[in-house]
């Protein structure tokens, strides 16, 4: 699975708003080490920056971020991407309402 998300953030690094890379840090982070498994939490706040550089406006990768670095003992920049994704989330979550009212006022009128 890892050599699979690796290849597939060479060759579709945009795919999913960086999923690729989210989904690669989220593996390392919370898989177990060597020799058990891939698990490299350094790694995975590597993977986690880049997927949130690349696409830093989405919810998911500023919280793959704020678990890389809780995982890293870095507590404080944690929290702010953790605000940050929750600033997004909300951010994203308001236009979809004003559309759905508009969609319902024209069914209804």
């Amino acid at each position: 699975m890892v050599l699979l998300l690796r290849r597939a953030a060479l060759v579709e690094p945009d795919l999913d708003h960086a999923g690729p890379d989210r989904v690669l840090a989220l593996v390392l982070l919370r898989a177990p080490g060597w020799p058990l498994g891939p698990g490299d939490p350094e790694e995975g706040l590597v993977v986690a920056r880049r997927a949130a550089t690349r696409v830093p406006g989405y919810a998911p990768n500023q919280l793959a971020l704020s678990e890389a670095l809780a995982a890293n003992g870095r507590p404080g920049p944690s929290r702010e991407a953790a605000r940050r994704a929750q600033a997004l989330a909300e951010q994203a979550r308001r236009p979809v309402s004003r559309r759905r009212r508009a969609g319902c006022a024209r069914r209804a009128g």
